[in-house]
């Protein structure tokens, strides 16, 4: 799964790693999409922030967190959580 913000995967995971990264990489591009309606690109920081909830460094509920943080001004932590949430 290419994609123009993340990195690609590793190419020796597991099926199931496969498979968990995938979705976790298709809500972190919907919430990048849904950020992007509202006028803008994501910072670095967001992107680096999502790119480690699709590596399995953060969990749903940390990234739902982040939204709380001073500065934490794009609605793709909280798009993308609310998709993830809502197709589970």
């Amino acid at each position: 799964m290419v994609s123009k913000y993340f990195t690609p995967f590793p190419p020796d995971l597991a099926p199931e790693e496969l498979e968990a990264r995938q979705q976790r990489q298709r809500q972190a591009e919907w919430g990048i999409a849904v950020a992007r309606l509202g006028g803008g690109e994501p910072s670095a920081y967001v992107l680096a922030d999502l790119q480690r909830y699709i590596d399995g460094e953060l969990t749903l509920d940390e990234v739902a967190e982040l939204t709380n943080r001073p500065n934490a001004l794009s609605p793709a932590y909280q798009a993308m959580v609310t998709r993830a949430k809502l197709s589970s």
